[in-house]
């Protein structure tokens, strides 16, 4: 016994004096050049080990090695693939035989990647992935009966083992990616990570910071977390993290994205706050969000529940500010379906507020179905159309569509070819353009580029509106159609809502059918066609008295007095009718009609959308009696057709009556009742012919 222990003492002071002599006569600097010649051989690339290499063997085994370049082939902008100037790792020896890794600190200082693509496709990593296809083509050739085996026996081996880290850290570190073939740049630099002692389940930190810029956008980002891991890597739990970034690109700046979290675990409903703040050209946004996160071991979904967010947007180019938005509700994303659904508890926007859902599946086309609701929408506060700032005088308005009209390009909606869409919007109160509308029901759909309103209603102004509607984006221009249907509507209201006018009253059907081409405003009105078909009953036109018009025209003409108690610029009637055909812009009627227990207007006329004037030609009769209106003497003018003019711009119509045909008629009439008493006279049927053939003769 006492002879096997000198020999055990002796192996070990053998061991232990050729460690000792390994490490103090041997320079592991000699191998430079055969490491350097062995990469060529394996890669084509050219390594350089210019600092020092340095070993150890007892009680830690230990490798460090300074400043060494891996070169770029030619061609290649950057001297380097990779350089570093100092690497630094060690492992403990005798918790080896405990199956424990203790892992000294690893330190990385300087690494510099830079990864490049010519213009002809070739990068300068083709020579390391070529390398690695060919091992994993060689170890698929070696015994494929024994890898399950191989498998078993590297899993039994690595149960029961633990696994400790000292620290991780790396510092100064860069990456460079820059492909001439697609014209992009991406780059990391100042990069810095410090991890502390790491073991399984138990609770480690770790800190990271860097920047960076990806074509015209630059970013820097920082952050904390504590983090634990089981053994068997079925549970991750996180604490005290902090992350943040921030961006720009050209004029949007994302001055800071912060998100925070006081414990996270896997599987767990988990508390989280982001906040974002920054500016979009001239508008600033800032916005703060509140939730839980959930993510299950399987890493298949994501569950933000019990969402509050507040944001407020400001600036001189927005419709409104401050714009107010806050909104309440949920998202669940699943990343095996590519499927994502959102809650709307509640989306306020200023004063308008939503509820509904949002359903969207990315694959394998992007699909949207959606159903929202509301009590109460002002579409006119919400985009600042109430705001006095925004009212313009109709001649800045013209000249204002005018030059847009003639800068803007046909907007190009091929793109909608890639979207399916469908769902319901149901509003109980709706102003927009200044209409008030009540009981709103909008069902619409989207697909293959044509989208569909395939029923639009709404109670307005005591009657009721019905329409559908296509737009068809897959050609460019765009076209589209629809159907409009109006019932009972009274048109005084609406015509003061929708163009502060009062012209006509009077309870209204209105049908059109219509269909065009282009999206912009003047061009769309240049390519409307259609038919229009409108009837007014019990109603009045406002501004123009016809019978007082009689009357004072009348009297002008015959040289009676012209003075008469003022009285109302309003014609009354039973009904209005009129049918138009639209073609170019213009509206066409050669039926329009009016009729009162007074008058009767029967005519025709045209009416020019884009240049905003009106050309019609009523032939107006008088039917009844103006006795008790100061009108006895224009009485004479009864069943005389008199011409009505209205001419010149929507604005400012010009209206005028032609008197002097309508006294030739009424000579016409005189001298055909005085014919009529002198032929009666006549006894003789032969002379009475002849009279009457002669006197005719003279007054025609």
């Amino acid at each position: 016994m006492k002879k096997l222990l000198w020999v055990i003492a002796a192996l070990v002071l053998l061991g232990g004096g050729a460690l000792i002599a390994l490490v103090t006569l041997v320079n592991p600097n000699q191998f430079k050049p055969q490491i350097e010649q062995q990469v060529y051989q394996q890669t084509g690339l050219e390594l350089q080990i210019s600092g020092d290499i340095g070993w150890q063997f007892f009680p830690t085994l230990g490798f460090e090695m300074g400043t060494t370049q891996l070169k770029n082939p030619a061609d290649f902008d950057s001297d380097n693939l990779l350089s570093v100037e100092r690497v630094s790792i060690d492992v403990s020896l005798l918790p080896l035989m405990d199956k424990t890794l203790n892992m000294g600190d690893v330190v990385l200082d300087n690494a510099q990647i830079n990864i490049e693509t010519l213009a002809n496709g070739q990068r300068n990593i083709d020579a390391l992935l070529k390398q690695e296809s060919q091992q994993d083509t060689q170890t698929a050739e070696v015994a494929p009966e024994s890898e399950q085996e191989a498998s078993e026996t590297s899993k039994n081996a690595a149960q029961g083992w633990q696994i400790r880290i000292v620290g991780v850290h790396i510092n100064q570190a860069s990456l460079s990616i820059v492909d001439k073939q697609a014209g992009s740049t991406m780059g990391l630099e100042q990069v810095t990570l410090a991890l502390s002692e790491f073991a399984f389940d138990q609770w480690s930190q770790i800190s990271f910071s860097g920047q960076g810029q990806q074509d015209a956008m630059t970013f820097g980002f920082q952050g904390q977390t504590e983090f634990k891991v089981s053994a068997d890597l079925s549970d991750y739990q996180l604490r005290e993290t902090r992350l943040e970034t921030n961006l720009t690109s050209g004029n949007q700046t994302l001055e800071a994205l912060v998100l925070t979290m006081n414990e996270w675990q896997i599987g767990q409903s988990s508390p989280f706050n982001l906040s974002l703040k920054g500016q979009a050209d001239t508008s600033e946004f800032d916005v703060s969000l509140a939730g839980e996160l959930t993510l299950p071991q399987e890493f298949n979904s994501i569950t933000l529940s019990q969402l509050s967010m507040t944001g407020q947007l400001t600036g001189d180019t927005l419709p409104v500010s401050p714009f107010e938005i806050d909104y309440q509700g949920g998202v669940s994303v699943d990343l095996d379906k590519q499927h994502i659904m959102a809650t709307l508890d509640r989306l306020g926007l200023n004063d308008n507020v939503l509820k509904g859902q949002v359903d969207v599946n990315l694959a394998p086309q992007l699909t949207v179905k959606f159903g929202l609701n509301s009590d109460s929408l002002n579409l006119d506060k919400l985009m600042g159309a109430d705001k006095p700032d925004n009212a313009k005088s109709e001649t800045e308005q013209a000249s204002v569509s005018t030059s847009n009209a003639q800068s803007a390009e046909e907007p190009d909606l091929s793109g909608l070819k890639e979207l399916n869409l469908s769902g319901q919007v149901n509003v109980k109160q709706l102003q927009a353009n200044n209409l008030a509308f009540s009981d709103v029901a909008l069902k619409l759909k989207m697909a293959n580029g044509v989208m569909e309103v395939s029923s639009f209603n709404a109670d307005m102004y005591e009657g009721n509106l019905a329409m559908t509607a296509q737009l068809d984006g897959r050609k460019t221009p765009a076209s589209y159609q629809t159907d409009i249907r109006v019932k009972d509507v009274q048109m005084l209201p609406l015509l003061k809502a929708a163009a502060q006018q009062d012209v006509l009253e009077g309870k209204t059907t209105f049908e059109a059918k219509l269909t065009g081409r282009s999206l912009l405003p003047n061009k769309a009105m240049d390519n409307l066609t259609g038919k229009v078909a409108i009837e007014l009953e019990d109603g009045a036109v406002n501004g123009i008295n016809v019978a007082k018009m009689l009357r004072t025209g009348y009297a002008k003409y015959t040289g009676q007095d012209t003075s008469e108690a003022s009285a109302v610029q309003k014609t009354d009637f039973s009904s209005l009718t009129a049918n138009f055909a639209i073609a170019n812009g213009v509206a066409s009627s050669d039926d329009i009609q009016l009729f009162s227990p007074l008058l009767r207007l029967l005519g025709e006329g045209d009416i020019a959308f884009v240049k905003q004037t009106l050309a019609m030609k009523l032939n107006t009769s008088l039917v009844g009696s103006l006795q008790g209106q100061g009108g006895k003497s224009a009485d004479e003018l009864k069943d005389i057709t008199i011409p009505l003019k209205i001419t010149g711009d929507f604005a400012d119509p010009k209206v005028g009556l032609d008197f002097s045909d309508a006294l030739k008629q009424k000579a016409n009439k005189e001298a055909q009742r005085g014919v009529e008493k002198l032929t009666d006279k006549i006894k003789d049927e032969n002379t009475k012919q002849a009279v009457d053939g002669l006197l005719k003769g003279l007054f025609n």
